[in-house]
């Protein structure tokens, strides 16, 4: 296999506050490779987008903590331990994010085409014409009708779905090695959400790029991700190839989750969910994070006093070895 484009190892991540302690991601590893889409799930609160945001140097500090012994080795840097000013030399270049909200993430007072073409101007040295008429091109590729004059427009007169293939040109104009797409057709009709996502799978072909696809959909993962990591409470819980993971889910709470996909067949009946809500990320975690709501397994054998390790039971499969949550014999 390739050597991982970026590495993480032992993030953790804390909020501090006014005497009080959020702890947002507790320990998470994964690595990512040339040309693949690593899919993270999992319910809101579960870490994933603070653990792109800490690799993006993009959480404010205070009151952010990355805790010691964390990193994340970009070709063998560590950016978790750049300076502002290195960081910001990859940030926006090799590194791109595109965000939840593209109304709140474009800036309301630069036209379109200035704000696609700038991080050609800060990164690569360009003059503004030559930013300018590559920006109309990346605008025109990402499907924007009339980009020479569209360009011209701001985005409070763009639609939902016009504004985000915005911000996939801007993400994609200085071709990254790895973008990362937090939740990127959030508040999106299925059509448009379908055109986004087809457009940025075929953008990241063409350039080779390395994607994170962070999303709440299995659906979407399904389709577009090569790899699926399940993230809970701060921590991954399971991770392996998407056709593997999804037909043979190892931890109570993938499983869960797999359940809780809405199934045509049962139009009439309630919707399955997971019950209770996750755990209070103030009070550290001593064992099984999953235990309380866990319907899926045995949560009496859930660990009390140990976390759970992470194990390979197979090549590529990875998970956490709680006797109550992970369940091999029932697969």
């Amino acid at each position: 296999m390739d050597v991982p484009l970026l590495q993480v190892r032992n993030l953790r991540v804390e909020f501090r506050s006014r005497g009080c302690v959020t702890y947002a991601v507790n320990g998470v590893d994964f690595d990512l490779y040339p040309g693949e889409t690593l899919g993270v799930v999992g319910e809101s609160g579960s870490g994933k987008s603070v653990t792109s945001c800490a690799i993006m140097g993009l959480l404010p500090s205070p009151p952010t903590h990355i805790l010691p012994g964390s990193s994340a080795l970009f070709s063998g840097r560590d950016l978790l331990s750049m300076g502002e000013r290195e960081l910001c030399r990859i940030r926006g270049c090799d590194i791109s994010m595109i965000f939840q909200d593209p109304m709140t993430s474009l800036n309301p007072c630069m036209r379109v085409v200035d704000q696609v073409a700038e991080p050609l101007i800060i990164h690569r040295g360009y003059s503004h014409w030559e930013a300018r008429q590559l920006a109309i091109r990346e605008l025109e590729l990402t499907g924007i009708p009339d980009a020479i004059h569209r360009g011209d427009c701001f985005p409070h007169e763009f639609s939902g779905g016009m504004r985000q293939r915005v911000m996939i040109a801007m993400a994609l104009i200085t071709r990254p090695r790895i973008l990362i797409a937090d939740e990127p057709t959030t508040a999106l009709d299925v059509t448009v959400q379908k055109q986004v996502l087809d457009l940025l799978r075929q953008r990241q072909r063409d350039l080779g790029t390395a994607m994170i696809l962070i999303t709440h959909d299995l659906g979407v993962v399904r389709r577009y991700a090569h790899r699926i990591q399940v993230m809970y409470a701060g921590s991954i819980l399971e991770q392996a190839p998407t056709e593997e993971l999804l037909a043979n889910p190892l931890h109570a709470y993938t499983r869960a989750l797999i359940a809780a996909v809405p199934n045509p067949a049962q139009r009439g009946q309630l919707l399955p969910t997971i019950p209770g809500l996750p755990p209070d990320l103030h009070v550290p975690i001593r064992g099984c994070a999953f235990r309380e709501r866990n319907t899926m397994g045995h949560p009496e054998r859930c660990l009390t006093d140990a976390i759970p390790l992470l194990i390979e039971p197979s090549p590529g499969h990875t998970v956490r070895n709680c006797p109550g949550c992970y369940l091999p014999s029932e697969n």
